[in-house]
C-alpha cells in the first residue's frame, strides 16, 4: 500500500510547527526559551525586552515603550516568516519522499524511516536559521537600547548629535571588517550619531551600522562625551574641557598620539 499524506496529517504537521514557534516567541519576548526539538543558544534569563531595558538603564536612560514594542514587532515578524518557511519546507520535503515511493526509489515500508531522517536533518537547518535571526535581533535590541540611552543622556547635556564609538573586543577572533571600520590602530574610531547607517552593514562600506557589522558581532556601542578621548593604548580618559575626540581623529588621521599629544594639539 502506497503511503499518503492526508489532510489531517497536514493539519497536525502545521500544528506542531506552530506549537514550537509559539513557544519560541512567548519565551523570546517574555523570558527564556527552549523547545523540545529547537534549542536557541542565548542566555535563558534575558528576553528581548529584558536586554533592551538593561541596555537603556545602564546608559542612564528610561525605557521608550513605543520603541521597544516596535523592535519586538519586527522580531515577531521575522520569526513568523521563519515559521511559514518551516511549514512550506517540511511539507515540500515529505511530498518529495512520497514521490520517491511512487517512483520506486523508496520502498513503502521504509517511508517512515526516511521521513524521520529527513525531518531530523531539516529541523536542524531550520533551528540554525531561527537561531541566527534570534541572536541577530536580540543583539540589535541591545544596541538600540544603548543607542536610546546615549541619545537621552546627551540631550540632557544639550548635544543633539553625540559622538559614538563601536568598541571591538581586540583578540584573535576580531574580524578584518570590524578592525577596518571601528579602529584606528588600537583606538576606537569616532563617529557622529547621524553618520551611523540604519540598514544592515555591507562588506566594504566605510561607515558602521546600528545593526552592527555581522551576526555575532562583539563590538559594543558607547558614547564619548566632550572632554574625554583616548590614551595611546585606546583607553577612555579625560583630556581637557571642551575636547572633541572626533575632530582630533579626523584631523590627525592614522598617526594618533597619546594624552599629551591630544592636550597640546591645536585645531
Amino acid at each position: 500500500m502506497q503511503p499518503r499524506l492526508s489532510k489531517g496529517a497536514l493539519v497536525e504537521l502545521e500544528r506542531r510547527v506552530d506549537e514550537k514557534f509559539d513557544l519560541l516567541l512567548t519565551r523570546l519576548l517574555a523570558g527564556a526559551f527552549t523547545g523540545k526539538h529547537m534549542y536557541i543558544h542565548t542566555d535563558p534569563v534575558l528576553s528581548l525586552p529584558g536586554i533592551f531595558t538593561q541596555a537603556v538603564s545602564e546608559e542612564g536612560g528610561t525605557v521608550d515603550v513605543d520603541l521597544l514594542q516596535n523592535i519586538a514587532g519586527v522580531v515577531k515578524d521575522l520569526v513568523n516568516k521563519q515559521r511559514e518557511d518551516a511549514k512550506a519546507t517540511t511539507k515540500r520535503r515529505i511530498h518529495m519522499l512520497l514521490e520517491d515511493v511512487r517512483m520506486g526509489r523508496i520502498q513503502p515500508e521504509n517511508f517512515r524511516n526516511h521521513v524521520e531522517g529527513e525531518l531530523l536533518d531539516l529541523w536542524g537547518r531550520i533551528t540554525s536559521n531561527v537561531e541566527r535571526v534570534v541572536n541577530t535581533e536580540t543583539q540589535h535590541a541591545q544596541t538600540m537600547g544603548i543607542k536610546d540611552g546615549i541619545e537621552q543622556i546627551n540631550l540632557v547635556r544639550g548635544i543633539s548629535d553625540p559622538v559614538v564609538v563601536f568598541v571591538p573586543k581586540q583578540d584573535a577572533a576580531l574580524c578584518d571588517e570590524c578592525r577596518r571600520v571601528h579602529l584606528i590602530g588600537t583606538t576606537p574610531r569616532c563617529w557622529y550619531h547621524s553618520e551611523v547607517g540604519t540598514d544592515y552593514h555591507q562588506r566594504g562600506e566605510d561607515r558602521p551600522s546600528w545593526h552592527l557589522m555581522h551576526p555575532h558581532c562583539r563590538c559594543a556601542l558607547a558614547t564619548v562625551i566632550p572632554g574625554y578621548g583616548f590614551d595611546a593604548a585606546g583607553r577612555v580618559t579625560f583630556i581637557k574641557d571642551g575636547w572633541n575626540e572626533l575632530k582630533y581623529q579626523r584631523a590627525v588621521g592614522g598617526s594618533l598620539g597619546g594624552v599629551d599629544d591630544r592636550r597640546n594639539w591645536k585645531e
